[in-house]
């Protein structure tokens, strides 16, 4: 057991015997037989479903492609810690982290992703981390730059930049040359954007606010277009499982007429024959699939552009849902789409 559910059994004056120890991949039901230890001799834990992990309302959301039951072992487990090298010399880097016994592996597609086991120390005090030569990002998350495929010399627009993780990738992937214009409603978070930027040396990368309304300077500007946008953040269950009970359906309906609105007007920015690319860290069709395919009805010079997966080699129609199982890492759904 980690220490620090030793300390909850002190606390609860529970005797550490009555707790036995479940293996780390050990199935739900057996984990749950290890908790009768923290019952009164005699009781039993009260029987429940698996699927009773999961709010009701939220599995009609999900299209699932394999049993619900699996989905919900994949979030009951933790999630490793994924790292963007963000430097030539990836095996240099892989070298450092292994000295300070950190140990790493490469995926084997994305070869810029390393996956290290948790280790206790604080990456951010590392001298890799100082000098901008890797950026701490899960998996899901770095494909959707690779997905985008920005070319040097081009502009490109983050419409929903946040702290910037894509921001950085965008501009990495591009070399430093062309543009990066990212964009948010939250300055913190720009600001916030602007060190990573200086600690990574990007002087192509600039920030600037965004309330989500359309400007029309920006008609046709910029040669690709990311929209990264607010969501459930279900995908992320893994790694914030109270997200499970503090969301609601009603939060859906909500997210959807922004995520619409922002979509609808960042896509004006798109220059013809450009790239739009949809993004959200959520399982739930009506913030994925529901809202490409209105933003599609509404805007006919829009059109799905096929791509195959960074992340699983898989061919894709335009749209595509990751899911835990596709790399050990969160959910993401993303969409790229061409501007006639």
């Amino acid at each position: 057991l980690p220490p620090s559910v030793n300390w909850w059994l002190y606390q609860a004056g529970i005797p550490r015997q009555r707790i036995k120890d479940a293996a780390a991949a050990a199935p739900l039901r057996e984990r749950r037989r290890c908790l009768k230890g923290f019952y009164a001799d005699g009781e039993t834990l009260p029987p429940f479903p698996v699927e009773a992990l999961l709010p009701d309302w939220s599995q009609g959301e999900i299209a699932c492609p394999r049993p619900l039951t699996e989905l919900i072992e994949w979030l009951q487990k933790r999630p490793p810690v994924w790292l963007r090298a963000q430097t030539r010399d990836v095996d240099r880097l892989c070298g450092e982290l292994t000295k300070a016994d950190i140990k790493v592996e490469r995926h084997a597609r994305m070869n810029n992703a390393l996956s290290i086991s948790f280790s206790g120390l604080n990456l951010r005090t590392l001298p890799a981390f100082a000098e901008g030569r890797f950026e701490i990002q899960d998996l899901a998350s770095q494909t959707v730059a690779q997905l985008c495929s920005p070319q040097p010399g081009e502009q490109w627009w983050d419409a929903c930049a946040g702290g910037g993780g894509k921001t950085l990738h965008l501009a990495w992937l591009m070399g430093g040359k062309g543009s990066v214009m990212a964009t948010d409603i939250r300055l913190h978070k720009l600001q916030e954007l602007k060190l990573r930027a200086r600690r990574a040396q990007f002087p192509n990368i600039r920030c600037k606010e965004w309330q989500g309304v359309p400007v029309p300077r920006y008609h046709k500007l910029f040669h690709g277009v990311l929209v990264d946008t607010a969501c459930s953040c279900s995908g992320t269950w893994r790694r914030n499982p109270d997200g499970r009970w503090t969301s609601t359906t009603a939060e859906l309906d909500e997210f959807n007429a922004l995520q619409t609105k922002l979509l609808t007007n960042a896509a004006d920015a798109v220059m013809s024959g450009g790239t739009l690319v949809y993004a959200t860290c959520s399982m739930f069709k009506r913030e994925n699939q529901d809202v490409v395919g209105q933003f599609l009805e509404q805007h006919p010079d829009f059109a799905l552009a096929p791509y195959n997966c960074p992340l699983t080699g898989i061919d894709c129609d335009g749209m595509q849902q990751l899911w835990p199982w596709d790399g050990d890492c969160d959910a993401m759904f993303m969409a790229k789409m061409r501007r006639k």
